[in-house]
């Protein structure tokens, strides 16, 4: 997706003339899906924002043994490509535990489980920048500037891009930029 090694894609607008396929803000396990279901698509690029340092998926809310409702074919790739990098069969076998999870003979993933697949993902993707504080959304001709601040070091970013995704979280917010849509979602 996008190539940090590229000397023309930078964390600050003004350093460089492209305009990407998306800014997607929020990395929850939608966006994250997004992420890995994109990143091999060479003809796409896009980034995406969050605040938070690292991804951690509801800390404090997983138990020893709860579960999640759902079997792991619903992780965040197989249904839409089963033969992704990123299926969670594929995070099992690469870390020694596809045995251990088939003999156990419950195929709904620990919540706990989830979150550290969830990582391990977030640490594969290259389109993914923690520490970036989305401050202020534009909506400019046909293109979205996005720009905030890093909380660790406070240095600003800017990004432009032809799309915006979302990742609303569990409090919903809608920027300004996306009035447009407002009546719609």
């Amino acid at each position: 997706m996008l190539d940090t090694s590229n000397p023309h894609v930078t964390d600050t607008l003004e350093a460089r003339d492209d305009v990407l396929d998306f800014v997607a803000i929020g990395i929850g396990p939608f966006n994250l899906s997004l992420a890995c279901l994109s990143e091999p698509l060479e003809d796409v690029q896009g980034v995406f924002l969050e605040r938070k340092a690292a991804f951690d998926w509801h800390p404090g809310m997983l138990l020893e043994d709860a579960s999640m409702q759902t079997p792991f074919m619903a992780d965040m790739v197989s249904l839409a490509d089963p033969t992704s990098h990123f299926s969670f069969l594929n995070y099992l076998k690469l870390h020694d535990k596809l045995y251990n999870f088939y003999i156990r003979e419950d195929f709904f993933l620990l919540r706990r489980e989830y979150n550290q697949y969830c990582q391990w993902a977030a640490r594969e993707l290259s389109c993914l920048r923690f520490d970036h504080d989305v401050q202020d959304i534009q909506h400019v001709g046909d293109i979205y500037v996005v720009r905030g601040t890093r909380p660790s070091t406070g240095e600003a970013f800017a990004y432009r891009a032809r799309k915006l995704v979302l990742g609303t979280g569990t409090q919903p917010y809608l920027p300004k930029a996306a009035d447009a849509v407002r009546d719609v979602v």
